[in-house]
């Protein structure tokens, strides 16, 4: 399973708030070890102080010190480590005893932020909120050590990050819009990636603004498109050379075969050596295909051009007992692009209808204006396509025919070619029964009127 995306985004911004986190904290450690205003007797005095309010509770009988785990824990590392906690100027309960007599014996005034010198130690005097109110504690004998560092960061860190804070939050604030205009050619390279297909394989992607970082990965996409656009040109190539050749032999076997006194099998051989041809010239139309997408375009009367497929259709159709009839809304209709292309999608699909067509049936082939654009409706009424059929009727050698009859390339090649110029090739229900298809193309700027 793939784990949840992260914004590459995200994941700057995130980085460089921790590395400026790790680089304030590395700081402060650097500046307690050299700066000469941090007193380490006073920071652990400060820790063991806390420590020592923090175990004062009541008891029942009046409040007192009952340490706790953390502080026995703390003790236990520093044996010279003395504390009195004081109430109201009264010593509670806890305290260590000796520290008490001494402070009363020299009748010591015990003043917070003062210290004391007790036989050349120094005691640090703080007046602590507790639990039981406020109170001065008095902690001597201490000595710095690596628990102490957290309350170092808890009395330092706060300042740091004052002063810090409103740059770090300026900067994570700021970095995502930095990041984003820096990415945006990425985004325009990836948006150019998506439009790429099989027609325009010869396009590349832009390499101007993007990161140098990143530039090795589009680099190594446009070599992918030039080694995927070499293979498929091969392929092409050779399943030209290879229809083109086949043309020949074809066309001396249909003249054998007309010339045979044999009128037995004479028709069903006619009738496979109309199959292959029309698999070759299928197989031309599609390697031509490359070429449609970039030859020159010209201007194309689809009216005067759907007529002429009705006429040279209607020899096939008489002779197989169908018709072709051809209407327009309009006296012309002109697109931009390949007459041969548009003629063969157009051819492609009429042969399909008149062999769904029904004996003694028409085929209509209907030129229609539209907004911006004009359509084809081609229209037979056969058996149509049924519904769990439609998603494949463009596939390639998908035959909706039992009788094997065609080659299953006509529709997908008139597809691809509607598409090359801007169109498009959508299949209808035709009222009453029969299937209707309909090819779209842009209009061309200039019509006459």
């Amino acid at each position: 399973m793939n784990g949840a995306r992260v914004s590459l985004t995200a994941r700057l911004v995130i980085g460089m708030l921790a590395v400026q986190v790790m680089a304030l904290i590395a700081w402060l450690l650097v500046w307690m070890t050299v700066s000469p205003y941090v007193s380490y007797d006073e920071l652990a005095a400060a820790s063991a102080n806390r420590r020592i309010a923090a175990s004062v509770v009541d008891s029942g009988s009046g409040a007192r010190v009952q340490p706790t785990r953390d502080l026995r824990r703390y003790q236990s590392k520093r044996a010279a480590l003395e504390f009195a906690v004081y109430r109201a100027g009264v010593p509670l309960a806890g305290s260590s005893p000796d520290l008490v007599r001494e402070i009363g014996k020299r009748r010591l005034s015990l003043r917070t932020g003062s210290n004391l010198s007790l036989h050349g130690r120094t005691a640090v005097v703080e007046l602590l909120t507790t639990r039981l109110g406020r109170v001065l504690v008095v902690s001597t004998g201490n000595r710095f050590g690596w628990d102490d560092l957290p309350y170092f960061f808890i009395t330092y860190l706060p300042h740091f990050l004052m002063m810090t804070g409103p740059a770090m939050l300026a900067a994570a604030a700021i970095m995502p819009f930095i990041i984003r205009r820096a990415l945006r050619p990425l985004r325009t390279s990836a948006q150019a990636a998506a439009g790429i297909d099989l027609g325009t394989l010869h396009h590349r992607l832009s390499t101007d603004g993007i990161p140098a970082e990143v530039a090795p990965f589009v680099l190594t996409i446009n070599q992918l498109l030039h080694r995927v656009e070499a293979g498929i040109a091969r392929q092409r190539l050779f399943v030209a050379n290879a229809a083109h050749e086949l043309r020949t032999p074809i066309a001396v076997l249909a003249a054998r075969i007309d010339s045979a006194s044999d009128a037995l099998w004479r028709p069903e051989l006619r009738r496979d050596v109309e199959r292959l041809s029309i698999l070759v010239n299928q197989l031309l139309a599609a390697s031509r295909l490359e070429a449609l997408s970039d030859s020159a375009r010209g201007s194309i009367d689809v009216v005067a051009l759907a007529r002429d497929v009705a006429a040279d259709l209607a020899p096939l159709a008489l002779r197989h007992g169908r018709s072709i009839a051809v209407e327009s809304d309009a006296h012309s209709s002109i697109i931009r692009g390949s007459e041969d292309g548009v003629r063969s999608a157009l051819a492609n699909i009429v042969d399909n209808a008149l062999r769904a067509e029904p004996r003694n049936g028409t085929v209509l082939v209907k030129v229609q204006r539209a907004i911006g654009e004009v359509r084809v409706d081609v229209v037979d009424h056969g058996p149509g396509v049924s519904t769990e059929h439609q998603a494949l009727l463009f596939e390639p050698f998908w035959r909706n025919r039992r009788d094997g009859q065609g080659s299953g390339l006509g529709l997908c090649i008139a597809l691809q070619i509607s598409e090359l110029h801007g169109g498009s090739l959508r299949y209808f229900d035709t009222p009453g029964g029969g299937a209707t298809f309909r090819l779209s193309f842009p209009l061309s700027q200039a019509q006459p009127a």
